[in-house]
């Protein structure tokens, strides 16, 4: 996997990052922040959103409100890796994706790419929440 991107910075919920001089900041100084940011968006992100109707997104808010069981777990899993996959964004076997049960509620989801330089890869942690918030960045 080649890494060249560059694109606007921008944080959690999409806001673009300013820098203390004013200007926008872009991903430059982080060769990974633009994989990061492209992952979250397709998994936070629904078809129509900002325009694009193909299907990139995963869509996870539909699941809102449904019981928390292995099929749900499963589910979340293959609208991820599809996400990710099916426009050859990522290389299937460069993702790894888990999800796991941790309250009748939510769901940890980690997400590692396999990419240059990490020995471990480039891993990405997030909670869904079944109740009322779908898809959120885990802080850790």
């Amino acid at each position: 996997m080649k890494l060249t991107a560059v694109d606007l910075s921008f944080g959690i919920i999409g806001d673009f990052k300013v820098s203390k001089s004013g200007d926008i900041e872009d991903t430059s100084k982080d060769k990974y922040q633009s994989l990061r940011q492209e992952i979250r968006t397709r998994l936070m992100g629904s078809t129509g959103d900002w325009g694009i109707n193909y299907p990139i997104h995963t869509n996870l808010r539909r699941f809102i409100g449904q019981r928390n069981t292995p099929e749900l777990a499963d589910e979340l899993r293959n609208r991820i890796v599809a996400a990710l996959t099916d426009d050859l964004f990522i290389l299937a076997g460069y993702l790894k994706v888990r999800v796991v049960p941790i309250s009748p509620s939510n769901l940890f989801v980690k997400l590692t790419v396999s990419v240059p330089d990490l020995d471990d890869g480039l891993s990405e942690f997030f909670i869904y929440d079944t109740t009322e918030h779908g898809l959120a960045l885990a802080k850790g």
